[in-house]
């Protein structure tokens, strides 16, 4: 596995998870994973990266594009994702997953939607989307306690709506009476 990011702060989550999920399978760096660590952005950064492992690979005789199983994209902003999508999913057919941000799902939806020509053959979206994910796989996480919480803090927002609505037309009602 190869990590590598388009940003600075993405680097660093990246090196903190791959450490941790190392440390929990026994997975060492270098030998199990490589990161590669933040990669500038310009609009050919993520081809360059791919051109760059393969030419690494090029004297093994074999191999090519078609040698990377899946590309796996963490996208916070819709530009990130579609660096990747045209820059290395188009050009060499490389299945690729993404997970967004919930900003980021109206731009990655088309992708993953189009039939004829899909380019994502999955999407996870936003907090919702990863506690779905951990359900699914059996494992909850921070994803699924997070939402927990969250549900918890909409209905305290529910609840204070109601509360406000109650008060202001008891105010209302008062001030009729008392005309």
């Amino acid at each position: 596995m190869v990590s590598v990011s388009l940003t600075p702060e993405g680097s660093r989550l990246s090196e903190r998870l791959l450490s941790e999920v190392g440390d929990e399978h026994g997975y060492r760096p270098e030998e199990d994973y490589l990161s590669l660590g933040y990669v500038m952005a310009v609009e050919a950064g993520p081809r360059a990266v791919v051109e760059g492992l393969l030419a690494a690979r090029a004297g093994d005789l074999v191999g090519g594009a078609e040698d990377i199983s899946l590309v796996v994209v963490f996208a916070g902003a819709p530009e990130y994702l579609r660096l990747w999508l045209e820059q290395v999913q188009g050009p060499y057919g490389v299945p690729m997953v993404a997970g967004v941000s919930g900003t980021a799902d109206p731009f990655a939806r088309p992708y993953f939607h189009n039939e004829s020509r899909r380019q994502l053959s999955g999407l996870i979206t936003g907090f919702v989307g990863a506690a779905e994910y951990e359900r699914l796989s059996g494992e909850e996480g921070p994803a699924v306690a997070g939402m927990d919480s969250q549900s918890l803090a909409h209905v305290a927002i529910v609840l204070l709506i109601v509360v406000g609505n109650v008060a202001y037309f008891s105010q209302r009602i008062r001030a009729r009476l008392g005309q």
